[in-house]
């Protein structure tokens, strides 16, 4: 699986890293200590150098970030930096993410560190990073969730269609709907007949609204598969599309209708220009768009 770069790096170390690039993959992983047994009282050997996990992975990540920190140039920590950002298991890259681990903080090796790591996660393991972005939206998380929304759109969709969670997916597929808006409108089909809360079913707008403006016919074509909910919310946002296209036509329209003042009003919450582009109509609106008003 492949992905575009997510991070920005601060200009002028772009031919700084490309010079430390060579040493992406250059360094060996660390030598296995070697374990010596002793013999206890009753003669069974017993593993004098056996620690606990969670002293393994502390003195390990001590002695990882040592490396670092005890670089003898910027050069050598950056390629330090990046050989560590390499070795790393997937199943430790939350742990890295999450926490203080790399805990150098005097140059740009975090923020090198932790691009690379998420690129990695991107192509080597997108199935944990999906729930742990999800969990940690924002930020670089937010960033990595947005290249596989652009980038890998189907490992989202297969993620969510065996680990459910509608709020979060609807999010999104609204993301995916700006450059996938065929596969987003498909997987809101597949929700929609599936059963939406009512609740989860507003968090669809701006989805909707996504694919009212990449993909209007696909979408209008679509609406009679869709549940009242999401069905009110894509005539709402063709409404929208048409206000913002030609305003005096669509606002007739709309007069004739019973709930054409909820559809404009929905309309003009979304965007300020609308209620601007009333004014000079003011005169001519149906006493019910007036009584709305106040």
């Amino acid at each position: 699986m492949t992905s575009a770069p997510i991070f920005a790096i601060a200009p002028g170390l772009l031919g700084f890293l490309g010079m430390a690039a060579i040493g992406w993959h250059l360094s060996p992983p660390p030598p296995t200590q070697p374990t010596v047994e002793v013999a206890t009282n009753d003669g069974v050997p017993r593993d004098h150098r056996r620690p606990t996990k969670s002293a393994r992975d502390g003195g390990l990540v001590t002695e990882q970030m040592r490396a670092v920190r005890n670089a003898g140039s910027p050069t050598e920590r950056l390629r330090k930096t990046i050989a560590l950002a390499n070795s790393l298991p997937p199943s430790e890259f939350g742990a890295w993410m999450e926490g203080d681990r790399f805990d150098f903080r005097q140059g740009p090796e975090l923020s090198i560190f932790r691009m690379i790591v998420f690129e990695r996660w991107i192509k080597e393991d997108p199935e944990s990073l999906i729930p742990w972005a999800g969990r940690n939206n924002h930020g670089q998380a937010g960033r990595a969730l947005l290249s596989l929304a652009n980038n890998a759109p189907q490992s989202l969709i297969d993620h969510y269609r065996s680990h459910p969670d509608d709020k979060t997916e609807l999010q999104t597929l609204k993301e995916v709907a700006k450059k996938h808006p065929a596969l987003a409108l498909q997987r809101l089909q597949e929700l929609s007949a599936r059963g939406l809360p009512s609740e989860t079913a507003r968090v669809a707008k701006d989805l909707i609204y996504a694919l009212a403006d990449k993909s209007p016919a696909a979408l209008e074509s679509a609406v009679g598969s869709l549940d009242p909910a999401l069905k009110a919310l894509v005539e709402r946002a063709m409404s929208g599309q048409r206000l913002a296209a030609s305003f005096p036509t669509e606002i007739r329209a709309l007069w004739e209708r019973p709930d054409g003042w909820k559809i404009f009003s929905g309309n003009a919450s979304e965007n300020d220009e609308l209620a601007t582009r009333l004014i000079p109509e003011i005169a001519n609106l149906p006493q019910s768009w007036k009584a709305g008003m106040v």
